[in-house]
């Protein structure tokens, strides 16, 4: 069943119900997931739900023209957040320098791997018993306009046009 829910920063008071989440792809401690959100270039989302619970979660790495997905999890029976929590890495792509999304996944992750297979990615490189996924944002320049406003298809995001375009 798929509620409504919001992603917002991750707190250290989130850290107990996000690791509580059985299904990451990798299993972190409280040590790993503090250690990751210390380097001022990582990143950690939660999704919470309409009751403000912890539903699922995400930590990244920003780097110069990418997003690493470090780690994710989502509870189980909360179908279409994991997908929502991807969609809101791919809508900040394009705004800038950054268009690849990379991750690692082990390969006997076999529903993860499914997971992000859906979500777009593709495979990249294979070895030591994991798997490196890679979402490109697709190079499109059709745009459309809504309400005198132009957007770039491939995200929907506003683009900024030149006076007398």
């Amino acid at each position: 069943m798929t509620g409504t829910h919001q992603n917002r920063w991750m707190i250290r008071r989130d850290y107990e119900a996000a690791l509580a989440i059985p299904n990451a792809a990798i299993p972190w401690t409280h040590d790993d997931l503090r250690t990751h959100n210390e380097n001022y270039n990582n990143i950690s989302l939660i999704a919470e739900d309409e009751d403000c619970e912890v539903c699922g979660w995400v930590s990244y790495l920003l780097g110069e023209t990418y997003y690493h997905i470090a780690n994710m999890a989502v509870c189980p029976q909360r179908q279409g957040i994991g997908t929502a929590i991807i969609q809101s890495l791919v809508d900040k792509l394009g705004h800038g320098h950054r268009s690849i999304i990379t991750t690692e996944v082990p390969e006997t992750a076999t529903e993860a791997l499914c997971f992000f297979r859906q979500c777009g990615f593709l495979v990249s490189d294979q070895g030591k018993g994991v798997i490196l996924l890679r979402y490109t944002l697709p190079e499109v320049n059709e745009l459309f306009e809504s309400d005198g406003v132009f957007f770039r298809r491939s995200s929907g995001w506003p683009l900024l046009l030149p006076e007398g375009f």
